[in-house]
């Protein structure tokens, strides 16, 4: 019985080193995060795919914030779906990645999340959100909604960060007028 009870337990730590060496640690993923956001390296970031489509459940927001950055670098359909992954990220600083880079993409399933975004009931979620309705929203179908939303959003946003970013939106949608709005948040 000893024996088998030692041999048990060999089988788990042999599994367990295994497990740790398939896992990478926080600095090396960190580490990658950073290369891949620092240089554009296309055969680096296939080799890195999956464990990209992996680092969505990363325990770390950090990590997931990274992840959310790096999308707008690589535009393509696993990218995309990363983002769309973590729109609905609990921390803040992860939301806030994901509506700026989702403004490179200009799908209608960006497009609806971007909008739902700019109802965050975080700050910085909302600004960049917007911002993102005025780049992805220019278009004949769009541009009615996209107008709509912001002119609903500007009055209720009271930090000037949000509102330059209702008058940038507007201003890339064609409103024009706007620029003095924008213009008149900077003090002379």
């Amino acid at each position: 019985k000893k024996s088998r009870k030692r041999e048990e337990i060999a089988t788990n730590q042999r599994e367990q080193n295994t497990r740790k060496d398939r896992d990478m640690k926080s600095g090396e993923k960190e580490r990658l995060l950073f290369d891949l956001c620092d240089r554009y390296d296309p055969l680096k970031y296939a080799d890195s795919k999956a464990l990209l489509c992996k680092l969505v459940s990363d325990r770390s927001p950090f990590i997931r914030s990274l992840l959310a950055k790096l999308a707008a670098n690589y535009r393509d359909d696993i990218m995309h779906d990363i983002l769309m992954n973590l729109a609905d990220d609990c921390n803040s600083l992860v939301r806030v990645e994901v509506a700026d880079s989702l403004s490179v993409y200009e799908d209608d399933a960006t497009y609806q999340q971007l909008m739902h975004m700019a109802h965050d009931p975080y700050y910085l979620v909302r600004g960049y959100a917007i911002y993102g309705v005025g780049v992805t929203g220019n278009t004949c179908e769009r541009k009615e909604k996209s107008l709509a939303l912001i002119r609903d959003r500007l009055p209720r946003e009271r930090l000037n960060f949000n509102r330059l970013s209702c008058y940038q939106a507007l201003y890339l949608l064609g409103e024009t007028d706007e620029l003095q709005h924008m213009l008149a948040l900077y003090p002379a």
